[in-house]
């Protein structure tokens, strides 16, 4: 059995972009439902939306007993630490804003759970983040600003949405010092996705959630990690 520990991505939401019902919701073909069909095993998903690391900190502690259980467990972390609070930038742009879990606390509670799954002997796999497209993701979380609160949110951005990416890049990053430190596998989502000449199509609306189809592709990059890299084939 594998479980999974993380944000949204890992749970399958995606957003409906629908004109009658527009909303985020679990995908009908989720990366775990996937994961499930190609590797002929059980999956416990301990996904949330909106989940951070110090958030999936307590989460593993509330399931460690059947975390126990499974062999490998998939831990999907950083995009909502990495973000801000963009209707406090928009209102008070002049002053600073930290990431919505500052960058020591997210390796400390991403540093607890791997090593709490490692001590009841199940194996962590960590996966970096499927790049985000900033002007997307801009455009998205504004859409209900006054003009002058985009300008706001671009002027603290430096004059360009692209520097969204700057938080996000850096979570990730993190994410893999985090493994080599504890020497655990780390499945590169991110890399995978750049390699595409458009990676922009795997995504939602929203510029940060895969779409289906991006779903589909981040479940063959862990199948093939488990498989050829991790050693699933042996559990």
């Amino acid at each position: 059995m594998l479980t999974t520990i993380g944000d949204s991505i890992i749970k399958g939401v995606i957003w409906n972009d629908n004109n009658s019902e527009r909303r985020y919701q679990v995908a009908e073909h989720s990366i775990t439902d996937r994961l499930t069909s190609m590797l002929h095993t059980d999956i416990l998903n301990l996904g949330r939306f909106g989940c951070t690391a110090p958030l999936g900190e307590r989460i593993a502690d509330k399931n460690l007993l059947r975390i126990g259980a499974s062999r490998y467990v998939l831990i999907e972390l950083g995009g909502n630490d990495s973000d801000y609070n963009w209707t406090a930038i928009a209102d008070n742009p002049e002053l600073d804003h930290e990431a919505k879990t500052p960058l020591y606390s997210f390796i400390h509670a991403y540093d607890t759970i791997v090593k709490k799954i490692l001590a009841v002997g199940a194996t962590p796999v960590m996966l970096t983040l499927p790049p985000m497209d900033a002007d997307r993701y801009y455009n998205f979380f504004t859409r209900t600003f006054s003009e002058e609160q985009k300008r706001n949110v671009l002027q603290w951005l430096g004059g360009s949405a692209t520097r969204i990416c700057t938080g996000h890049d850096l979570y990730n990053l993190t994410t893999a010092k985090i493994a080599r430190r504890n020497n655990v596998p780390l499945v590169d989502i991110t890399s995978e996705f750049l390699c595409e000449r458009d990676f922009s199509r795997y995504l939602c609306a929203d510029g940060i959630h895969p779409n289906e189809t991006g779903q589909s592709r981040i479940a063959e990059i862990i199948r093939d990690a488990l498989v050829f890299e991790v050693g699933l084939k042996s559990a």
